[in-house]
């Protein structure tokens, strides 16, 4: 195949992605590379570039996009940076969209718990139980040890 069709190629298949959802130039790579197997590496950074300088791909929107949709889904700070770091996004880019409005994770983890746990028991062994099923909840949610505590503190 020539190398202009394997552009050609390229370049449909990842506007056809970055149609759907945005994506992190990782995974967008990754993608690429599966897909059209018969594309070298080098070939792809280019497209890759060509991307960005169109402005169809920017890991900055995909970052504000990624961690609005996961605030939103109810996932904390440390959950929404470490899948981050596994797409490829480096730290010194997201901490500021992780970062921002960091008050409301607290108020998101009290509606979590409210929403998941909300009848207070009166059976102290009962409580207990449920109280570690919510620190529990709330730590796999990603939220951080001080706002796991605030939350819980009333059971």
């Amino acid at each position: 195949m020539s190398e202009t069709k394997i552009s050609q190629k390229l370049y449909r298949k990842a506007c056809d992605l970055l149609s759907r959802r945005e994506h992190s130039q990782a995974e967008l790579r990754n993608k690429l590379a599966e897909r059209i197997p018969e594309a070298i590496p080098d070939e792809i950074e280019d497209m890759l570039v060509q991307l960005e300088a169109l402005g169809l791909q920017s890991d900055k929107r995909f970052t504000e996009s990624y961690v609005r949709d996961r605030r939103r889904r109810g996932y904390g700070p440390r959950r929404i940076s470490q899948e981050l770091g596994t797409k490829g996004i480096p730290p010194q880019m997201f901490a500021p969209f992780v970062e921002a409005r960091s008050s409301e994770y607290g108020e998101e983890a009290q509606r979590l718990v409210n929403r998941k746990y909300p009848v207070p028991i009166d059976d102290f062994d009962q409580r207990m139980k449920q109280k570690k099923r919510a620190t529990d909840f709330l730590i796999r949610r990603g939220f951080d040890f001080n706002t796991v505590k605030a939350v819980t503190e009333g059971y």
